[in-house]
């Protein structure tokens, strides 16, 4: 009759194993997580910068803008209204 005599030791075996698999798991998660938030942080910086494109494109052509109403009538409008601004870029 043969009888093991080192159960424990087969099964540690196994734990560890269990262990290593199950911190394999956790950190691929952390991993993962790590990665999706360097891309995000990548999208976001390239959609600024793409933002920032479109708006050094289109100050220039402000410059050059004729208003179809005259300044007058909207100063009169935006001063009806509570707006004041001394900026005459505005």
């Amino acid at each position: 009759m043969d009888i093991d005599t080192h159960p424990q030791s087969q099964r540690s075996g196994s734990d560890d194993h269990d262990a290593e698999s199950s911190q394999q798991q956790t950190q691929q998660p952390h991993h993962q997580q790590h990665i999706n938030e360097q891309s995000e942080a990548q999208r976001e910086e390239q959609e600024q910068q793409s933002e920032l494109a479109a708006l050094l494109e289109f100050l220039p052509a402000m410059e050059n803008y004729t208003p179809i109403l005259p300044d007058r009538l909207l100063e009169g409008l935006l001063e009806k209204s509570g707006f004041r601004c001394e900026d005459p870029r505005v």
